[in-house]
């Protein structure tokens, strides 16, 4: 079996993933994977449940994972998307085997306080272009987009010219082109940055024919929307992969409708290929407003990142993309966000003690992802890379045009047998996130009898968990509630000073302590309600009698 363990990588030895390197992978159509998932929810069927929550734009079914005990619903909810790029078909695995390592034994008392769901394939159209014949990285969904706008859907779609059960890429000899040679490997394409002098030489596009005979070819390709180019935060319009506007792709408003539905879920992790553990986000305070400050949350991704980094393998310096999941899911859903990839491609060292030549092979590899992945292919899979090779074009008569380029779904995705180092990677940086939740202490209430029935009641409330009770930009957007404590007092009592029901904005961050005090007259017992709903409550008596 392949192995892609080329630099150090450590597990923390928690024995539900020490299986995961034993086990033998493979990736999964929709119809297996939704088998897998059945079998795990029904033979765990005490922790783990199976909901379909909506339907693709291809009439294929979204499923989210829930597992927890007891009153789920009432504690505070961890939520894992993965598969929302359209050819990311590594972190829908992830997520299975997450959710499979999550029934082991040892794992009870995560459950206990915690509530976990899992959306493992949120752009299944696209995913499905892997076991389709030919192999076909659809650019988004299955919504139908009249991408040329000339009244036809998706009627110029690509075609495998050479016969070899793939869909590539033809470069195409053009002066006027945008596409060059790439000078630090040959075998790739790069586009021309006209600001730094280079000149395009080729036309780039995926491999087909004009059939609508309109002399463009492959320019209204069937594939839709991107999922994870289709949500409010900082939404591109007029883009190709982008919806024709914000959520305007049925799985958008899925996973919008589910989020907005949870009221405990505090914490989103969204498969991504950029990344915000390794490097965390600077978060911008906003001005429009006095005391509109988010420096609270900027606080709780750093010490949240930084606490993480340690147990995260596969990094990305890659920007978010515009229009995405996990950017939403903070700004416009008011949730602590996170994101990384489920695999990227390791650097390979390169041999320079002999060629000088080859002096600056290693930097240049570890900088740009293509020459990385071709470096990788070519030692381990190179039937990964189809090399270059001439075709005789119908549309482009006595032009130089060549068939080639990466295979289908392997820029983002390991040989299937490759996937065990993806899976004890992913699932233990999950854990570690799922066991950062808030978890809120409070003390028996404090009873001080100033005389004439009359007492301070006093209560302590802390936060003994990782993470903070809620966010502030949660409670600017009306995403989530804040941290509350709610008295309810005996008949004939009365509050005399101060509020029975007290309201913590600023969110209750880890270690932290904050005290509701007031006076009330009156003898009995007065119950307490502490918490929110995305850190849990816990409940108290005050008793003055």
């Amino acid at each position: 079996m392949r192995q892609i363990f080329l630099f150090s990588f450590i597990i923390i030895a928690i024995c539900p993933f020490a299986v995961f390197s034993q086990q033998q992978y493979k990736y999964l159509s929709h119809s297996e994977l939704e088998a897998a998932l059945s079998a795990i929810a029904s033979q765990h069927s005490a922790i783990v449940s199976l909901k379909e929550i909506g339907k693709s734009a291809g009439g294929t079914t979204i499923h989210a994972v829930e597992i927890g005990v007891g009153e789920r619903s009432e504690k505070p909810a961890f939520l894992v998307i993965a598969g929302a790029e359209p050819d990311d078909l590594a972190s829908t695995i992830a997520a299975k085997e997450f959710i499979r390592s999550l029934t082991a034994d040892s794992l009870k008392s995560l459950l206990e306080r915690v509530t976990i769901y899992v959306i493992p394939s949120l752009s299944p159209d696209a995913a499905q272009g892997y076991f389709a014949t030919p192999k076909i990285a659809l650019p988004g969904n299955a919504q139908a987009d009249d991408a040329d706008r000339d009244g036809a859907i998706d009627e110029d779609g690509a075609q495998d010219l050479n016969g070899d059960g793939l869909i590539s890429v033809m470069r195409i000899l053009d002066p006027n082109g945008d596409w060059m040679i790439n000078p630090d490997d040959s075998s790739l394409m790069k586009k021309a940055e006209k600001r730094k002098g280079e000149t395009g030489q080729f036309r780039l596009i995926s491999e087909g024919k004009d059939d609508d005979h309109d002399g463009k070819v492959n320019e209204d390709e069937i594939g839709g929307t991107n999922i994870n180019r289709n949500f409010t935060f900082k939404y591109k319009p007029y883009q190709s992969d982008g919806g024709e506007y914000p959520f305007s792709s049925p799985e958008a408003r899925i996973l919008g409708e589910f989020l907005f539905a949870h009221t405990t879920i505090l914490t989103v992790f969204t498969f991504e290929y950029c990344d915000n553990i390794s490097e965390s986000w600077k978060i911008a305070t906003p001005e429009q407003q006095s005391g509109n400050n988010f420096a609270s949350d900027s606080a709780s991704y750093s010490q949240t990142a930084a606490a993480l980094k340690k147990h995260i393998r596969f990094t990305s310096k890659t920007d978010p993309p515009t229009g995405d999941i996990a950017q939403w899911a903070y700004y416009h859903g008011g949730r602590l966000s996170f994101t990384a990839p489920a695999w990227v491609y390791p650097t390979i060292a390169v041999d320079t003690s002999k060629d000088a030549s080859k002096k600056g092979d290693d930097k240049k590899g570890s900088q740009d992802p293509d020459i990385r992945a071709l470096k990788w292919i070519q030692k381990f899979s190179p039937s990964n890379f189809v090399s270059w090779k001439g075709f005789e074009h119908p549309d482009f008569a006595g032009m130089n045009v060549e068939i080639g380029g990466f295979a289908p779904f392997v820029l983002h995705n390991p040989p299937a047998d490759s996937l065990s180092s993806v899976m004890a990677s992913t699932s233990n940086l999950l854990l570690q996130l799922a066991e950062m939740m808030p978890a809120l202490s409070v003390a028996p209430p404090k009873v001080e009898s100033l005389g004439n029935d009359i007492f301070r009641i006093t209560v302590s409330i802390s936060n003994i968990g990782k993470l903070p009770t809620h966010t502030v930009v949660g409670r600017q957007v009306k995403g989530i509630r804040p941290l509350q404590s709610k008295g309810e007092l005996a008949p004939g009592q009365k509050v005399l000073s101060g509020r029975a029901i007290q309201l913590f904005a600023e969110p209750l961050v880890s270690g932290a302590t904050v005290q509701h005090t007031f006076l009330v007259s009156g003898k009995g017992d007065i119950r307490f309600t502490v918490g929110c709903p995305t850190a849990g409550f816990v409940k108290v008596t005050a008793s003055t009698k």
